[in-house]
């Protein structure tokens, strides 16, 4: 996660003039306004990490840090703190409960691993009935740190397209870590007596970068307040209901 917002910028700026100052004097609401609506325009393209959007942003991010008189980290010529991460790209997915092939648009998988399933007996099976609550199952499998095997009743389905546009496109983790896969199924399933999945994951080693700046105090150089804030989001996520145009939005669970 990239860290350190345009907001620490004006936030720095704050402690450096102390905080007997009138906070209103002192941040424009234009100015702040202006920012918001820079970094949320659609020429960002939502700020997906490994995008041209996310690149625009930080260079926007890098011209105010400047324009703010903040300093490089110690050690940096620029504003830019490099690192890579391992994007993980599902390339294909098939599943078939009870000997029966599931349609494509109804599964969809999460893992930082190519895996094979053939009913196999460490995978947990969670049925969300249409009595249940979607999004607490899911958080419930998600952290429960065992393959799962999620079947959704179709009264969730657009939901599940929601969170399939979403987690079904990818992750991106920090090299070595490894998640226990979660796959969704949508549909009614009386009786799982059988299940098999084949998913076959993609993954990339890439760069990313935080952008951070300094400015150094007056009367105490050597003390730190730290204010960070992430700049990246989802990107460009195709809509659940047809008609509407493709729009920047985000689902938490």
């Amino acid at each position: 996660m990239k860290k350190i917002s345009i907001i620490t910028a004006a936030l720095l700026s704050v402690s450096a003039y102390g905080f007997a100052q009138d906070v209103n004097k002192l941040i424009s609401k234009d100015d702040v306004a202006r920012i918001i609506k820079t970094l949320s325009a659609d020429d960002m393209q939502g700020r997906a990490t490994f995008t041209p959007g996310i690149e625009k942003a930080a260079q926007f991010i890098e011209s105010e840090y400047k324009k703010a008189g903040l300093k490089p980290m110690a050690g940096n010529t620029g504003y830019r703190q490099n690192f890579t991460m391992v994007r993980s790209t599902p390339v294909s997915l098939t599943v078939s409960i009870n000997g029966k092939a599931i349609a494509a648009d109804s599964a969809f998988a999460s893992s930082t691993d190519s895996f094979k399933w053939a009913s196999d007996k460490d995978v947990q099976v969670v049925t969300v009935g249409a009595d249940k609550n979607f999004r607490t199952e899911y958080r419930a499998a998600s952290q429960s740190g065992k393959k799962t095997l999620l079947l959704i009743d179709p009264k969730f389905k657009d939901l599940f397209s929601r969170v399939k546009s979403y987690l079904g496109a990818g992750s991106t983790n920090f090299k070595g870590t490894v998640k226990q896969p979660l796959v969704f199924v949508l549909g009614k399933f009386d009786n799982t007596a059988s299940f098999d999945v084949n998913c076959d994951i993609k993954n990339e080693e890439l760069p990313l970068f935080n952008v951070a700046g300094i400015l150094p105090g007056k009367t105490k150089p050597n003390e730190y307040v730290v204010f960070s804030g992430h700049y990246d989001h989802l990107g460009i996520i195709k809509p659940d209901k047809p008609g509407v145009t493709e729009q920047h939005c985000q689902w938490r669970g």
